[in-house]
């Protein structure tokens, strides 16, 4: 955040009970946290596992973390992904829901999932407003990009879906677009879903270009997804 910023450009607290502590996160508590948050915008919810029906007995965790951003360009959507790629408390497999515009520049938003080494891409689009990129498009964008995808037309599906598979461990991020955000926000607190602050705490960005993960693998092998590469797509007519 802006307050760690600028405590790593060497400003301190002034106050003697602070013991001038480099200016940071910390200055701020949690219910001001969530007061000053914008809907949509770098959101966290945990998603209770019992809120997804399933027979699976051996899930690790009651919990899916769940993140909400409505970045709809390249560049915010960048700067998103740099955020989590260090917050502690997200890691293993990563389930993305994704819809946009029809006027977004859908493509180069999955490759940067792609280069961000997302798992699995749910494409969806909203039930309403603007024209937005049909998910079977958005799905074969990603296919092309060799990202693992499936396409679920209703947000709610997509986001059950999502669940089921980051089940025990994992994550999910929802972006793409504020209508498509809302749409889900408004599904997972039906849910059961609780808001929490994201920890100031960080970690080293991991490494994830050593190979694919066993998750991910596994995903491919159990939906019979051949591993094939394939060009660009032409620029919609």
């Amino acid at each position: 955040m802006v307050l760690d910023e600028i405590g790593r450009r060497g400003f301190i607290t002034s106050d003697a009970k602070f013991s001038r502590r480099p200016i940071g996160g910390w200055l701020i508590d949690e219910a001001t946290r969530l007061r000053a948050r914008l809907p949509g915008r770098m959101e966290y919810f945990e998603l209770p596992v019992s809120a997804i029906p399933t027979d699976d007995r051996n899930r690790k965790s009651a919990l899916t973390p769940v993140i909400l951003d409505g970045a709809h360009v390249p560049f915010n959507l960048a700067a998103v992904l740099h955020d989590l790629n260090r917050i502690w408390e997200l890691a293993g497999f990563c389930v993305v829901v994704f819809g946009t515009g029809r006027d977004k520049q859908a493509f180069e938003m999955l490759d940067l999932l792609r280069q961000h080494r997302v798992d699995v891409i749910i494409c969806t689009g909203s039930t309403s407003g603007p024209p937005s990129w049909a998910p079977g498009e958005l799905r074969r964008f990603a296919e092309e990009l060799d990202l693992a995808a499936e396409e679920l037309s209703q947000p709610r599906n997509a986001v059950m879906r999502a669940s089921a598979l980051a089940r025990g461990r994992g994550w999910i991020l929802v972006t793409g677009s504020f209508r498509i955000v809302g749409e889900i926000r408004s599904i997972i607190l039906e849910l059961g879903a609780q808001q929490r602050p994201i920890l100031a705490h960080s970690r080293p960005a991991p490494d994830r270009e050593s190979e694919e993960s066993t998750y991910v693998r596994q995903y491919r092998g159990d939906c019979g997804r051949p591993d094939a590469v394939a060009q660009k797509p032409d620029p919609p007519s």
